[in-house]
């Protein structure tokens, strides 16, 4: 009987060092990252150019459109 006890004893005190250790090493693991953040105030906007026509003819890589002013555009590379 004596010797359960002391074997229970020795079970236990293996146990709680083993988990002491075991929370010892994992406490700087879970320390919190700390980072910055900045904020760059300026306009909100930007201006934008938008351009609309109509394509008169296809060829290839050529394209022949006509602009809203009315004026007819010719272009090798689009």
């Amino acid at each position: 009987m004596i010797v359960c006890f002391r074997l229970f004893n020795k079970i236990t005190e293996g146990l709680l060092v083993g988990g002491a250790v075991c929370f010892a090493l994992s406490s700087p693991a879970s320390a919190q990252v700390q980072s910055t953040q900045t904020v760059e105030h300026g306009p909100a906007t930007q201006n934008v150019k938008i351009e609309r026509g109509e394509v008169v003819y296809v060829s290839g890589r050529a394209i022949s459109e006509t602009e809203s002013d009315g004026t007819v555009v010719l272009s090798a590379e689009r």
